[in-house]
């Protein structure tokens, strides 16, 4: 009997990865909770993936949409909503997997009328060697990103949207201006107008391969300082306002080998350049790059500047 009204939907966004959606797909059958959907939405630029689903049968609901034009990264993450008859959403990447049955369950038990979105730790898989790493933080830590979210900026401690499950209605999802800071940004967004929990146990495996599309944008000038400048003008200077915060746009001016405020304009792309980011980078120039690529000369003189500010 075909389950009308499923408590969870998983939505997959899928690009040509049949063997990782394969496996993906194993562990969404091995689940002890049932009570779901599974909707495929294809951006693939070859017939793969929708032939298999044309011969393939499952034992769970699950609906498959070939994308045409192809939405891209991040509105092919959001495609499967519009299909979702579920209560709570679930987006899972072709190249994520459940970390064990009771996964699911485990999400689903979580769920309360007073939370709007739930996050859970994760593992990240190396395909290049099988290794695994344990990036699951502690509630104390999750707590404290609560009380001011924007740390994630320098490091996304969350991870990937595979570990998110949030109500069908919840409007802060994943801007489309966005490919590099997109997940932390939504993330941020969720923390600052909902209700979010966490389960600090590794319920997702977060695959770590050549594929992906962060690969295209880590260390892209043109990529990563227009998405930070888009990131400020949506949130304004309190994405900066502590040290740690800071530190992560000092990290990306110096890691960039940005030198000058006219490069610095050149990458913007046309957003506006805040001024605080101009008088940091007017006083890392003033820094040998010999002393600021020394991690503890940087970060006192990080420290300085902020200071200063």
């Amino acid at each position: 009997m075909i389950n009308t009204n499923p408590f969870i939907s998983i939505c997959i966004p899928v690009y040509n990865r049949l063997n990782y959606l394969k496996r993906l797909l194993h562990s969404i059958e091995q689940q002890s909770f049932k009570d779901f959907e599974v909707i495929i939405t294809d951006d693939s630029t070859t017939l793969e993936i929708e032939l298999f689903f044309k011969k393939e049968t499952f034992p769970f609901l699950i609906q498959y949409i070939k994308n045409n034009p192809a939405k891209g990264t991040p509105l092919n993450w959001m495609e499967g909503i519009k299909y979702a008859k579920g209560n709570w959403i679930k987006i899972m990447h072709d190249d994520d997997w459940f970390s064990h049955p009771k996964a699911l369950q485990s999400f689903a038990t979580s769920t309360t009328t007073s939370v709007d979105c739930i996050f859970s730790g994760y593992h990240t898989f190396y395909e290049s060697d099988d290794s695994q790493k344990n990036n699951t933080i502690s509630i104390n830590k999750f707590n404290r990103l609560i009380n001011y979210p924007y740390i994630l900026f320098a490091k996304n401690v969350i991870g990937p949207p595979s570990v998110l499950l949030f109500k069908k209605e919840m409007q802060e999802l994943f801007d489309p201006q966005l490919k590099w800071l997109v997940d932390i940004e939504a993330y941020i967004r969720m923390m600052k107008h909902y209700k979010c929990a966490y389960i600090a146990q590794p319920l997702i495996i977060m695959s770590n391969n050549d594929s992906q599309v962060t690969n295209d944008c880590f260390r892209n000038k043109d990529v990563e300082i227009k998405e930070a400048l888009i990131y400020y003008k949506k949130h304004g200077e309190i994405v900066a306002s502590k040290m740690m915060a800071y530190d992560a746009w000092w990290r990306m001016l110096r890691n960039l080998n940005i030198r000058s405020e006219e490069e610095l304009i050149q990458c913007a792309k046309g957003e506006d350049i805040p001024m605080f980011l101009k008088r940091l980078l007017s006083f890392q120039k003033k820094i040998p790059l010999a002393f600021l690529k020394n991690g503890l000369i940087s970060k006192l003189m990080m420290a300085f500047s902020f200071l200063k500010k």
